[in-house]
């Protein structure tokens, strides 16, 4: 699938067991996706937090269905095999509580996030990525924090095993 785009989208309520997924088969990448103006609300989890899954297996055979990728360890966008991905003016966030992080990003390249918000999990990464080339984080002011007395602004950036390529982030008051 490639030249993809979608603007205009408002979810509330949405199933917290499946994120927004965009992802294929390993060798056929999903490219040049644009999603603008969007905004999703995931509701409160009801199944037991233990039963999400740290990796999600391809499962290449199988048909695409969400239901078959078991509950996703992203609240927000699960990414894997696509190139080319520009996110701008997209929010995610959850009603009730959360364990997971907002995105989690796998075998990508090409990824620009333009103010973007995610509404933070305690004592979780807003974004893990994995096998991640050419990442950009702009202009996304939620991702900033106070630190300390001098209120210098700190990158809310984690990357998890972020295992080849380079990483771009230029994080400006949006």
């Amino acid at each position: 699938m490639r030249r993809v785009s979608i603007s205009n989208i408002r979810v509330y309520n949405a199933d917290a067991h499946f994120a927004s997924i965009i992802s294929c088969i390993p060798g056929h990448e999903i490219e040049d996706i644009r999603l603008n103006d969007i905004t999703i609300y995931y509701r409160e989890m009801d199944s037991a937090f233990d039963a999400i899954q740290a990796m999600v297996p391809e499962n290449e055979k199988q048909y695409p269905e969400p239901a078959k990728m078991g509950i996703l360890p992203a609240y927000g966008f699960f990414i894997r095999h696509a190139r080319n991905l520009r996110f701008d003016k997209v929010t995610v966030a959850y009603l009730g509580k959360e364990v997971w992080p907002a995105f989690v990003i796998e075998a990508a390249k090409q990824i620009s996030l333009y103010r973007v918000y995610a509404k933070p999990v305690a004592g979780v990464a807003s974004f893990v990525l994995r096998a991640v080339k050419d990442f950009t984080l702009q202009d996304s002011a939620p991702f900033l924090k106070q630190t300390g007395k001098d209120n210098k602004r700190g990158v809310v950036l984690k990357l998890g095993a972020f295992n080849s390529g380079k990483l771009s982030c230029y994080i400006t008051r949006g």
